[in-house]
C-alpha cells in the first residue's frame, strides 16, 4: 500500500542522498523505517532499511 507520506519521504531521501546530505538522508530513512514498522508496511521497510545501509555507504549491505 503505498501512502503518501512514504512517497513524499522517499523523495526528501533521494534528495539527500543525490547532494550528499548522508546524516540527513540517515534521519530520513530511520524515520521511514519506524513508519513503516508502525504501519506494518514490510515492503516500505525493506527499502528505508536499505537506503540506512547507502546513507552509511556501506553498499552491498543495502542489496541483500
Amino acid at each position: 500500500m503505498n501512502h503518501p507520506d512514504f512517497t513524499q519521504l522517499r523523495r526528501r531521501v533521494d534528495d539527500a542522498i543525490t547532494y550528499h546530505d548522508l546524516a540527513l538522508a540517515r534521519s530520513l530513512a530511520e524515520e521511514g523505517l519506524r513508519m513503516a514498522q508502525a504501519r506494518e508496511c514490510p515492503g516500505e521497510g525493506m527499502y528505508f532499511r536499505a537506503q540506512i545501509e547507502i546513507a552509511r555507504e556501506r553498499f552491498s549491505a543495502a542489496v541483500p
